[in-house]
């Protein structure tokens, strides 16, 4: 068999390596962000009290490991680069060892699929979109996000330009995570001395994974409990 001419030879690598791009392209741009539902609830108005009792009732097996956590929200300035209609928030969260620090755009509509803008933080080693599900019943809330997080002190890792003041008086939070499903259950312990719980599952924004979050989770809580409409952010900063 004759070999094609160089031409032709390098004609046909150069189309086999744009064939090759455009299929990891469109392959990246069908992953869907991950998606969290979650039901959040307050102990003192029924239902579970704790993250043990929650798996109880949920018939879950609780794997060993029990993380503990220190949260502080913050107020932030808003970069000139962010997203339309979305608003800023800072988290700190530190388990004893250095803090991590969050910075998130949320917003009730989706976010642009590429982003625009830059993570404010000085230093950062992850980034992620996310969708968020939460059932306030049968009813859910959609929100969506974007955030990065970096290991370090808040004074290091955001400029001061954008002045952060923490908001309300944080948290302590407890959580663990179910074998199999990975089910995780946190448990909000407030300075007022409420405690608020939530149970979430991350997964794919589709019918199926909905309803068998709704199947498996919601519907058994339903019965004991009355869903909290606020978020983790708007729970965490309250005093």
């Amino acid at each position: 068999m004759t070999a094609p001419p160089g031409n032709v030879r390098v004609a046909v690598q150069v189309a086999f390596s744009f064939c090759a791009l455009a299929a990891v392209l469109v392959c990246q741009a069908a992953i869907a962000a991950p998606t969290e539902y979650a039901i959040r609830w307050a102990a003192a108005e029924g239902g579970p009290k704790s993250a043990t009792k929650v798996l109880q009732l949920l018939k879950l097996e609780p794997k060993k490991k029990v993380e503990t956590f220190e949260v502080r929200y913050f107020r932030t300035g808003v970069p000139a680069d962010a997203p339309a209609l979305s608003t800023s928030i800072v988290r700190e969260r530190s388990d004893g060892s250095e803090p991590q620090i969050t910075f998130k755009y949320r917003a009730d509509l989706p976010l642009p699929a590429t982003a625009s803008w830059k993570c404010p933080l000085t230093s950062f080693d992850k980034s992620k979109f996310e969708t968020d599900i939460t059932f306030l019943g049968a009813p859910v809330r959609k929100a969506y996000s974007w955030s990065c997080t970096g290991a370090g002190s808040l004074a290091s890792l955001l400029p001061g330009a954008l002045l952060p003041q923490p908001v309300g008086c944080g948290a302590r939070m407890v959580r663990r995570e179910s074998k199999g499903m990975e089910y995780k259950v946190e448990e909000w312990q407030l300075k007022t001395g409420a405690t608020v719980l939530e149970v979430s599952w991350t997964a794919t924004d589709d019918a199926k994974d909905q309803q068998q979050f709704a199947d498996q989770v919601v519907a058994p809580l339903l019965a004991r409990i009355k869903p909290l409409d606020r978020s983790k952010t708007e729970i965490g900063s309250s005093c």
